[in-house]
């Protein structure tokens, strides 16, 4: 078990949504209140960040820790309705990404690639 460390902890639930194609943490509090770590985390995504996801990642998180963690989502349900029916924001931004990327010049990732060192 590793000692708590507040920025350790946000790092790890970071991670995890950064694998996660549906929700997406946009930000995270943390309280400390009767011996224990409180994360709160504000999530967003098309519906409600599921109750069993809840507990299933306080679990996770909390056997790395030698310190009481508990988390709780506050949900955020973002929606973009077009023609072709309900899409999460992150899959809209990526189809939109995606479709972009198509029509670029196959010269152009290259170049930007240079451009950023």
């Amino acid at each position: 078990m590793i000692d708590c460390s507040i920025e350790n902890i946000r790092a790890d639930l970071q991670a995890v949504f950064e694998q996660d194609n549906t929700f997406e943490v946009v930000n995270i509090n943390v309280t400390r209140l009767d011996g224990k770590l409180h994360f709160l985390m504000e999530i967003v995504g098309p519906e409600i960040y599921p109750d069993d996801k809840v507990k299933e990642l306080e679990s996770q998180v909390a056997q790395n820790y030698s310190e009481q963690i508990k988390l709780y989502a506050w949900s955020r349900i973002e929606v973009i309705n077009g023609s072709e029916g309900p899409l999460s924001k992150i899959e809209f931004l990526k189809s939109f990404s995606d479709r972009q990327n198509e029509s670029l010049p196959a010269e152009l990732p290259l170049m930007l690639e240079a451009s950023s060192r």
